[in-house]
């Protein structure tokens, strides 16, 4: 009999050389509770007059997708594979006077790296290949570790037997090793209780004849969004006079975690280079008053839209 119990099932991926040709998969995400990559199919039916009284004569396979995600802590080692399938882009170097660890520097193409998805849940395991990450969600709340929340597209399925799953041993990011987090070069990392940050690549995938499955992925413009929470005084009153004045600026996340190598540690560097506050609103309370701040971003001529550099000792991904 197989096992029924879900802290069993296993999540794990790999890059693909090209898009939707599965490889076996590498590394094991340590994941939450989520739906996971699920098949979505269209059971269309045959309609027809034919002396009965029965509309439905029939039934045949429609366009298929397998869409869906995961929740994880942010951990510094292996989500390095999950940043480059959405933004596309990376270049990686030694960090400065080490020889073990590396800065991953993560940037914006219209190019996307698919993976394969193994998701082991009982006896059933499914290898989704050309997988490729749509949406990222980095958020944190005080007291609490980082979550980082990724959603996707893959090509196909098939059948697989399960990778030995094995998961690095790292302690993922937590709300103290938020180093700083600016807002037009303030900081204000000492007034922020909680923050979320979302990148979305608004991935589609085109069917065309002769296959059920989609045939090639396809992005549209992407977009960033975001939001604060944030005790109102002096200093932080100041934002109501940019979201007013439509003031842009750039809002950066650094996060510091354990010492690695001679004189590094591992780090997560999150830039948006420019971005504009869309709502602020205070609201009568008995507690703190606090200020609830939205915001969105747009193209940086030089910069782009967002980078996100990762240190860790990963060699290349």
């Amino acid at each position: 009999m197989s096992s029924i119990e879900g802290i069993l099932s296993q999540i794990s991926i790999a890059k693909e050389s090209a898009y939707g040709t599965p490889v076996t998969p590498t590394i094991s995400l340590p994941v939450k509770e989520s739906d996971g990559i699920q098949t979505n199919q269209d059971v269309v039916a045959i309609e027809a007059i034919k002396g009965t009284a029965p509309k439905n004569k029939g039934f045949f396979k429609g366009k298929r997708t397998y869409e869906g995600g995961f929740d994880t802590d942010l951990y510094p080692q292996n989500l390095g594979l999950i940043f480059l399938s959405a933004l596309g882009a990376v270049q990686t170097a030694v960090a400065n006077g080490e020889t073990i660890v590396y800065n991953h520097t993560f940037t914006e193409t219209v190019a996307k790296k698919s993976l394969t998805v193994e998701q082991k849940i009982g006896s059933l395991t499914k290898r989704f290949a050309g997988f490729i990450v749509k949406s990222i969600k980095m958020a944190g709340k005080v007291g609490e570790t980082i979550s980082l929340s990724f959603e996707g597209i893959g090509k196909t399925s098939a059948d697989a037997t399960a990778i030995t799953a094995s998961y690095e041993t790292t302690r993922p990011f937590n709300f103290n090793d938020v180093a700083s987090l600016k807002i037009a070069t303030v900081d204000y990392k000492a007034f922020i209780e909680d923050f979320e940050l979302t990148y979305d690549n608004n991935l589609d995938v085109f069917h065309s004849m002769g296959a059920v499955d989609a045939s090639v992925p396809y992005v549209k413009p992407s977009e960033v969004k975001g939001k604060f929470t944030l005790y109102l005084d002096s200093t932080t009153d100041d934002l109501l006079t940019q979201f007013e004045a439509v003031t842009e600026g750039a809002i950066e996340l650094t996060l510091t975690g354990d010492a690695v190598g001679s004189a590094s540690h591992y780090g997560l560097v999150l830039t948006l280079p420019k971005c504009a506050i869309k709502k602020f609103e205070t609201k009568l309370s008995f507690g703190y008053n606090a200020i609830s701040l939205e915001f969105e971003a747009r193209e940086d001529s030089a910069s782009g839209l967002i980078q996100i550099v990762v240190t860790n000792t990963v060699t290349s991904l």
